[in-house]
């Protein structure tokens, strides 16, 4: 039974100590998904942790805080150049933020999550030339999508293990 309990407490003592201080983005991530809070919704989670969505395109945050996402989700793209971009996908370089995730414990906030995204083509069956963006018109559209968690100083941001990039085809 005691072993049953141990996880609970590791969460709640994990919130307490984030509480006074400042989460790198990783473990603003480990204790997102200790919460329970694996579901982009707003509401409660475990403990005293909850989450609130701001959607399209983050409005409802402070501008000063947005701003700054704005930039780490370009950032967090750049990677995508060693990722989904190296295999049968190219996109537009316009990033985009579409949702924040306001993680809080007690009200405080501890972190973000961000869903960021790009206009993207599925190059792998249509007749692509990367010296001929025309030839893009006779490739399947949507968008490359991908989630990270952002420090509660803003300053840095990790990629969600859970939700690596990933191309929606129409959207």
């Amino acid at each position: 039974m005691k072993y049953a309990i141990l996880p609970f407490i590791l969460v709640i003592s994990s919130l307490s100590w984030a509480q006074s201080q400042r989460l790198k983005a990783a473990a603003v991530a480990k204790l997102f998904y200790q919460a329970g809070c694996h579901r982009v919704q707003s509401g409660p989670c475990r403990g005293n942790v909850t989450i609130q969505v701001y959607g399209n395109q983050a409005q409802g945050l402070p501008n000063s805080v947005r701003n700054v996402l704005v930039v780490r989700a370009v950032e967090q793209a750049q990677i995508w150049g060693d990722t989904i971009l190296e295999g049968e996908y190219t996109a537009d370089g316009n990033t985009r933020l579409d949702t924040v995730i306001a993680i809080r414990n007690n009200q405080t906030v501890i972190g973000y999550g961000i869903r960021y995204s790009e206009k993207a083509w599925y190059t792998g069956d249509c007749s692509y030339s990367s010296t001929n963006p025309q030839s893009l018109r006779s490739c399947r559209e949507g968008r490359i999508q991908e989630v990270s968690f952002v420090s509660t100083d803003l300053m840095e941001a990790e990629v969600d293990q859970n939700q690596f990039a990933d191309f929606t085809p129409g959207r």
